[in-house]
């Protein structure tokens, strides 16, 4: 029986709640990948941001400037760059480009077509003469 129950638990204080309760929502997208390759042609360019004790060491990146134009378009939270294998500062990227995939995360936009990554193609490309 109920009575029981009261007995052996003590069941929480009931409360009468006079201010409305709040509630947060989030919804998230799902990450865009980009594949491609790329060429560097500077030997002062990291690959990704050269940061030590939170100071940024280098003005720019292969990363910053592949993302740069793909943040204004798609308006992501935050990147990740996986590239096969790995160049120091000073060493020149060339022939066919080194692969890489961009993982984009929680994108504001989603819905692009071929004409809208040709045209951050040719901002990235026109923005620098360091990669390509």
């Amino acid at each position: 029986s109920f009575e029981s129950f009261e007995k052996l638990f003590i069941l929480p204080h009931q409360t009468n709640y006079s201010s409305p309760c709040s509630i947060k929502v989030s919804f998230l997208h799902d990450s865009i990948y980009v594949a491609g390759r790329y060429n560097k042609y500077s030997r002062q360019l990291s690959q990704t941001p050269w940061v030590v004790d939170g100071v940024k060491k280098a003005e720019t990146s292969v990363q910053d400037l592949i993302c740069n134009p793909l943040q204004s378009v798609l308006r992501y939270d935050t990147v990740r760059l996986s590239s096969s294998g790995r160049e120091d500062v000073d060493v020149r990227m060339l022939g066919s480009g080194r692969p890489f995939l961009l993982e984009l995360l929680n994108p504001k936009v989603v819905n692009l077509n071929h004409s809208d990554f040709k045209f951050v193609e040719e901002q990235i490309n026109s923005s620098t003469q360091d990669v390509a």
